[in-house]
């Protein structure tokens, strides 16, 4: 299920995977809890291409597929350079209007 979810683009906090992980656990009548670092090594171990990240401080980390990861980091360096062309278009097209004032 969760090797699915991360195939198809999903980014998700360790938090709801637990929960999910834990409720499952109960459905099949298991009383024993896991924690997020028990559940992180099970993935680690179980899951290939899976990559963790914490966001911020104070954030639950999150977890991703490489592939999603890798697309996400190309994403966002695409998005850089066109605000570097975007800002430079600008700031030409202010020199010329200075120019004619």
């Amino acid at each position: 299920m969760l090797q699915n979810m991360l195939d198809n683009g999903a980014i998700l906090s360790m938090d709801e995977v637990c929960n999910s992980y834990n409720g499952i656990l109960q459905l099949h009548g298991t009383p024993d809890q896991v924690t997020n670092r028990t559940l992180k090594k099970k993935i680690l171990n179980h899951v290939p291409n899976v990559e963790f990240s914490r966001p911020q401080q104070n954030k639950c980390e999150q977890v991703c597929s490489t592939a999603t990861k890798d697309a996400a980091v190309g994403h966002a360096a695409d998005v850089q350079k066109d605000s570097r062309k975007e800002l430079q278009d600008v700031f030409k097209s202010a020199k010329i209007i200075r120019r004619h004032i």
